[in-house]
């Protein structure tokens, strides 16, 4: 500094140091759910879980957020978890900012679904019993897909359900057994802004309805003589599952009749044959009363059909007095 006498003062320097203590900024994505496929893979890259777009700072205009992610708290692929993403971001001159994403993982989808057996008497009621086999963020639904052949009606139509017990009515009207199928296809109906998880584990049940069990008996003489021999073939419409048997309940009650006999277990190929006798002196009626019944798959009879009525008249031997 100089005077209006031309001294001079001495020489003094300033030094001022411009400190930048403002943190950068960024917007953090938003909480995230996705999806697994079925075999439980997901993807976390930042293009399918949001990536940060407009880092900030008043001197660095050259920033990139970067993140770290931390799996503590990751579920299964019957569990969902989350991930929690530590996003990060720093400027030149040191100062950070730092903001979380959480990214939910849902489980695959997957329900159980049970029967009490899978061949089943004509117009019977079928019981299945639904329940989930995974914790979700979000309630786990199925899409029911229901395929009856042509002879047989039920009382399921498919579409989209939620998990509880249902049931359903078939009805064969053939002299046929058929199959129908079942197929569950679970998903989990994410909360409001989460994707619907399809990627689920189907499940198949086959059930087979029998028909109702026929017989057509075959008489070869209906009015015998005393001592005579009975003779009914069998016969049937009915094409089981696993197979068919006739019991024959041989009915009269006439003291005078004798030589008829129940029996149980009967095939196609067996002959109802015996001798029927007569002791008195009026003709009497012996009923044969055959009953079909379709076989479980263990061979046990299981499903009793429609009887039929053979009826035979006994003469008794002729007397002269």
């Amino acid at each position: 500094v100089t005077d209006a006498c031309g001294n001079v003062s001495a020489v003094y320097t300033q030094t001022i140091t411009i400190v930048d203590t403002t943190a950068p900024t960024f917007t953090v994505p938003e909480e995230i759910t996705i999806c697994r496929d079925i075999a439980g893979n997901y993807d976390r890259d930042v293009a399918n879980t949001g990536d940060v777009t407009d880092e900030a700072d008043n001197c660095d205009t050259t920033l990139d957020a970067a993140y770290t992610d931390s799996d503590i708290a990751m579920g299964t692929v019957t569990v969902v978890g989350y991930i929690t993403r530590t996003w990060t971001l720093s400027d030149g001159c040191g100062n950070t900012t730092v903001q979380y994403q959480t990214i939910w993982v849902q489980p695959v989808p997957h329900i159980s679904v049970s029967v009490p057996d899978t061949l089943f008497c004509n117009e019977s009621t079928i019981n299945f019993t639904i329940d989930s086999l995974v914790v979700s963020r979000g309630e786990v639904m199925y899409n029911l897909d229901v395929t009856y052949p042509g002879p047989v009606t039920g009382t399921l139509t498919d579409g989209s359900r939620q998990i509880m017990d249902i049931s359903d009515l078939l009805t064969n009207n053939s002299d046929s057994h058929q199959t129908v199928t079942y197929r569950f296809s679970p998903y989990i109906q994410g909360k409001p802004g989460d994707p619907t998880c399809n990627a689920g584990i189907d499940t198949t049940i086959v059930i087979h309805i029998e028909p109702t069990a026929k017989v057509a008996p075959i008489l070869a003489n209906d009015e015998l003589c005393n001592g005579d021999n009975v003779n009914i073939q069998l016969s049937t419409v009915t094409v089981p599952y696993r197979g068919i048997e006739f019991n024959v309940d041989a009915v009269n009650n006439d003291p005078e009749i004798s030589g008829y006999t129940d029996r149980t277990g009967l095939v196609v190929s067996d002959i109802i044959t015996e001798s029927l006798t007569n002791s008195g002196d009026t003709a009497r009626l012996v009923l044969y009363v055959i009953s079909p019944v379709t076989l479980d798959v263990f061979g046990n009879q299981k499903c009793f059909g429609i009887n039929d009525t053979v009826e035979v008249w006994v003469n008794p031997t002729p007397r002269v007095i």
